[in-house]
């Protein structure tokens, strides 16, 4: 008979590591209560690192928790918006006149829900790199700075048109 390969991994529930989760916990809590970290490791018997550890490994989760949250609850939100717009539109159809001017209202305010929950209005930072010109260094010979303009030459067309009417 051959041996039995273990390739599943290990096991969440193990001691180890519900015991680990339970100082995370304990940790978090005590640090909710204004302890310090020097103050928790010696409560939980660690060093001060893993106390610090402890804190900053249950806050990540719970910020991910969180993230995976709110991005199902703004699917759902989707989902409503676009159910909400769908109808609208069956509706705008047949509508008369004047309920066609509200439905269209509905249906921008719908796009504006959409706009907002997704992220597409939200102000974008622009940085900048380089340096910062102003219209005068980069155009000086523009009359507004007070300098004469190049001299150019005359078009000869204008002339003879003049004199040849």
């Amino acid at each position: 008979m051959p041996p039995q390969r273990n390739n599943h991994r290990p096991s969440r529930t193990r001691a180890p590591n519900l015991e680990a989760a339970e100082r995370r916990v304990k940790a978090l809590e005590m640090r909710k209560q204004g302890c310090t970290y020097r103050q928790i490791a010696a409560a939980l018997g660690v060093d001060l690192k893993q106390a610090h550890g402890y804190v900053s490994e249950y806050l990540k989760a719970l910020a991910e928790e969180a993230k995976e949250s709110a991005e199902e609850l703004r699917a759902i939100e989707i989902a409503k918006l676009d159910k909400a717009e769908r109808e609208c539109w069956k509706r705008l159809r047949a509508a008369s006149d004047a309920d066609a001017a509200k439905l269209v209202g509905q249906i921008k305010s719908l796009s504006e829900s959409r706009r907002k929950l997704t992220g597409l209005d939200a102000p974008v930072k622009i940085e900048h790199a380089g340096k910062m010109y102003s219209i005068a260094e980069v155009s000086p010979e523009c009359s507004a700075w007070d300098k004469p303009p190049p001299d150019e030459p005359e078009d000869e067309t204008e002339g003879d048109a003049v004199d040849g009417a």
